[in-house]
Parts: C-alpha cells; structure tokens; sequence
C-alpha cells in the first residue's frame, strides 16, 4: 500500500503530514496562546495599563489567521492526496482485471467487479486511508499535549500519559474482531449485488418463466445475510438510542 501513497506524490505526501503537525501544533497552541490572554486581562485590570493586553489581542488575531490558513491548506491538501491515492489504486485494480485469463475472469460475476470498484474502495478509503491520517494526528496531539503538560505540571503529565494509554489499549482488543466483521460485511454485500444484478438482467425471463416468488425469495436471503452480517446492538441497549452518542457509535462501530 506504500507504493499507492507515495506513488508520484512523495512531495504531496510529506506536504500533507507537515500541515496535518502544524495544524495539530496549532489548535494546541490555542491554550496556551488563552492562558497568556487571560493573564494580559487579568493585568489590564489590575494595574490599569493595557500595552501587553493590546499586543496579546494583536498577537491573537494573527494566530487565528495563521491558523485558519493552515486548516484551509490541509484540508485541500488532504483532499487532493486521497484523490491522487484512490485515482492509483482503481487503475490497478482495473488492469488487474484487464489482465486476468477469460476463464478467470469469468469465474466471478461481473456485479462483484461492480462492487470492489465502488462500495468496497470506498469503505477503503474511508476505513484505511483516513484513518491512518487520524491515527497520526492522534500521535501528534499526544507528543504535543504532553510536551504541554510537562511544561505546566509535570505530575499532571505522568497521571495524563498513564490515563491515555489504557484507552489507546482497547483498539488493539477488538481490532481482529472488526477486521473480520468488515470482510464479512464487505463479501454479503458482493454476494448481494450479484443477486440484484442477475434480477433485474434477467427480468424478461422472470417474467415469462413466472419465477417471480422464487427470485423474490432469493433476493431476501441475499438481503438477510448482508443485513445480518452488519453489527447490531442488543436489544437492551435500543432504549438509548435517541441519545446522539449512542447513535454516533453506532455508525461509527467500524
């Protein structure tokens, strides 16, 4: 997968990762860059002199300026290396099948081509790609948080570190378990393409053979089996489900 990201875009890529540090570095900042603000405040009241305050809001609105750039700047930069990435891989993956001996080829329905090209890059995308960027913002905010702390408190930065690291634990527990649910999801899915496919390609004959119960019926076990492959929560749970964290995890389960 290395190849596909650095592919021509060994530049786009560092540039991307640069970015993503000084955003990252920068909405940190913001707390610190507060603390001095409510300090000039607190001074200004105090002794009545307002010079420090007056460069600290100067100071700020620079920062925010700065800052707003650099979010605008990686997320266009985001956007066009996933472009560049996803653009790659579909070509590999169409030559591949280009490439492939007529008897392989048609050893598969072409519906499962359909589905690997569209849903199931996307759920690449959306699953790997974006992920390995949120994995690594998360590295940074942490190195970064920390730094933050030891500057602050280094007590604090101790009980924060040893805090952090029991939930950093808890992907690991379930990341096995959700690779599999998401390849079996991923294979219904496919299976279920074919079995609309055939349908709606087949429909004159339906009609004429008056098989219309029995494709019906096929259709709803193909439908079943990818509806059940899909995580669901158990029935004492449901009554949560109008709170928004609850639903949140739930399209998030992945």
């Amino acid at each position: 997968m290395r190849k596909y990201i650095l592919k021509n875009n060994g530049l786009g890529s560092f540039c991307l990762l640069l970015l993503q540090t000084l955003r990252t570095a920068g909405t940190i900042g913001v707390a610190l860059l507060l603390n001095f603000l409510i300090d000039a405040v607190a001074n200004a009241i105090n002794t009545g002199e307002t010079r420090n305050l007056l460069k600290c809001a100067a100071f700020s609105c620079i920062y925010a300026v700065v800052l707003g750039v650099s979010i605008f700047l990686f997320e266009k930069s985001k956007a066009g290396n996933l472009k560049h990435i996803m653009l790659n891989v579909r070509r590999s993956i169409m030559l591949g099948i280009l490439h492939k001996r007529i008897p392989d080829y048609q050893s598969q329905n072409n519906a499962e081509y359909i589905t690997l090209l569209n849903q199931n890059l996307s759920t690449f995308e959306e699953y790997y790609l974006k992920n390995l960027l949120s994995i690594y913002e998360s590295l940074i905010s942490i190195l970064f948080a920390v730094g933050l702390l030891v500057y602050i408190n280094p007590v604090i930065a101790v009980i924060s570190i040893i805090t952090m690291a029991i939930p950093s634990l808890i992907p690991k527990m379930f990341g096995g378990a959700l690779g599999k649910l998401q390849s079996s999801i991923m294979e219904k899915t496919a299976k279920y393409n074919v079995t609309v496919k055939d349908a709606l390609n087949g429909f004159e004959l339906i009609k004429t053979y008056r098989i219309i119960t029995a494709m019906a019926n096929k259709h709803s076990d193909s439908a079943i089996k990818m509806e059940e492959s899909k995580p669901v929560l158990p029935v004492r749970w449901r009554g949560c489900m109008d709170w928004p964290p609850c639903r949140l995890s739930r399209f998030n389960l992945l």
